[in-house]
């Protein structure tokens, strides 16, 4: 696939944004990304349906042959600012895989699970990874008691960073537009029960954040006290956890999901000290409410 993304015009909000934060500017600048996906899926559901193992890993790169041409004719590999069509090109690999397994537990009743990881890592003619293809984490078919792009990357201190936008004259509706990251994991279970003919139930826990490669961006744009390091001794205590309960209306064709989901660790918490959720804080204004067609995973 390919994308050619250039900025004909902006806006003074978006400037601001971009002017604060060098790794968000380096993500969205002008450039082409002639994209090679190569997947492989293993599925073996038709042999006995309600029990099966499903697998996908994929990989896809961006500019590698294209600064291998370049490199032959002369040009260094590690060259910044190659361009491609008057445009600098991506230059990228990225790695995603996710395993999910479905286990029967009793008629019409399962237990299924669900683990997934993705990394990205640029070099040559990039700094930071194109803002379409960084990740991010959150919402109904993933951490379903928080919302998109509300959690990460690591343990982002949200009171900070508010700060920090309001310092830079930055929207704060515009936050979240600064949480993505390199890396990504998380993992889901999902208890699944028949409730009443067509109306099914279920009760899920789900686990997972986001981590930056590069901090060194975020310090340089005074970011990092905000986004913190990336630390590998604490990755546990950085993964956002949270449970609930759903409904599913099956259709036929189709499956109608509502899900609500309590966050029980925020590593996002404003005060730092202990992210864990109080119920004497408001038990309902910490809910996430989720409908969407089909499963999650």
């Amino acid at each position: 696939r390919m994308t050619f993304s250039k900025l004909n015009s902006t806006t003074a909000r978006f400037d601001s944004i971009m002017n604060a934060n060098k790794s968000l500017f380096l993500s969205m600048t002008d450039q082409f990304i002639p994209a090679m996906v190569f997947s492989y899926t293993y599925d073996n559901s038709w042999r006995k349906p309600g029990d099966n193992t499903w697998w996908q890993t994929t990989v896809t790169e961006s500019g590698n042959f294209m600064s291998i041409a370049k490199a032959i004719g002369g040009q260094k590999w590690g060259e910044k600012n190659k361009t491609l069509f008057h445009n600098p090109y991506a230059q990228f690999v990225k790695l995603t895989t996710e395993y999910r397994r479905t286990f029967p537990i009793a008629e019409k009743a399962s237990f299924a699970t669900r683990v997934m990881a993705g990394i990205i890592h640029t070099f040559g003619n990039s700094t930071v990874a194109p803002y379409s293809e960084q990740f991010y984490i959150g919402g109904p078919n993933s951490l379903r008691g928080f919302s998109p792009r509300t959690v990460g990357p690591g343990d982002v201190n949200l009171s900070l960073l508010e700060s920090l936008f309001k310092e830079h004259d930055i929207h704060i509706g515009n936050l979240r537009i600064a949480c993505v990251g390199d890396y990504k994991f998380e993992t889901n279970f999902e208890y699944r029960f028949p409730l009443i003919g067509s109306l099914n139930g279920a009760l899920f826990a789900d686990a997972g954040n986001i981590w930056l490669r590069n901090n060194d961006l975020t310090e340089e744009d005074g970011f990092g006290e905000a986004f913190g390091r990336t630390d590998c001794n604490n990755i546990l205590r950085q993964l956002a956890v949270d449970v609930g309960a759903g409904l599913r209306y099956d259709l036929g064709m189709l499956v109608i999901r509502f899900d609500v989901g309590v966050p029980l660790h925020d590593p996002n918490d404003d005060n730092r000290s202990s992210s864990y959720f109080n119920c004497r804080e408001g038990f309902f204004k910490h809910l996430g409410y989720n409908l969407a067609v089909g499963y999650p995973f």
